[in-house]
């Protein structure tokens, strides 16, 4: 997909904060996971309690600061946890509780959080006015489609599209997939076009 979206996108890539050790991984055997495992939120916490607040909360600046001091970014793209964490990034964002600006998101397997402390995040979130793109898969046996159908439903219908893929927890990049992909992000950068500076580069 990176090399289908060169002419469109410069992507940069950003690690979680937090090392995983010996991480379980018997459940994800098709992503071929290698080298040192990451997380947005504490890895000792439990995911269901409240103490992921803690973990999360220092993923937020974490984010911010990326956007800061490597930005300017015209989106985001965060897959399956990152996308969750985007999702409430998303969330706060729309009650200016976020400072990093970003114009669109692209959520990958994406899901909402199960974790109580951020009900109050989702409360009245049902048209998030931000250009977004949902791509998910089918036979997806991680996050079931229901969990990213139910993610989609927070965003404005006229700014919300999403590809949905027949297979399961990866982001494809055949080109029929990267050909939709294209049809979000090519009016985006002719509107990002027309505001920036000639000679400048998006990120």
């Amino acid at each position: 997909m990176r090399k289908r979206l060169k002419s469109l996108a410069e992507l940069t890539y950003i690690d979680a904060p937090y090392v995983i050790e010996n991480p379980n991984i018997s459940s994800l055997e098709d992503l071929a996971p290698t080298g040192e495992q990451r997380s947005w939120f504490h890895p000792l916490d439990d995911r269901y309690s409240e103490n992921i607040v803690t973990g999360f909360n220092e993923s937020f600046p974490f984010i911010e600061e990326v956007i800061r001091s490597k930005g300017p970014f015209d989106g985001i793209l965060g897959f399956s946890q990152g996308a969750e964490l985007l999702g409430l990034i998303c969330c706060l964002k729309s009650k200016n509780l976020f400072h990093g600006d970003f114009k669109f998101v692209i959520f990958v397997s994406g899901f909402k959080s199960h974790c109580p402390a951020y009900n109050d995040y989702y409360s009245g979130q049902s048209s998030i006015d931000i250009p977004s793109l949902h791509i998910w898969g089918e036979s997806d046996k991680i996050i079931v489609k229901e969990r990213s159908e139910s993610l989609f439903g927070l965003f404005n219908e006229s700014n919300r599209h999403k590809i949905v893929h027949p297979g399961g927890h990866f982001l494809p990049g055949q080109s029929d997939v990267a050909a939709e992909v294209k049809k979000f992000l090519s009016p985006l950068q002719e509107a990002l076009a027309s505001t920036t500076t000639p000679g400048s580069v998006s990120s």
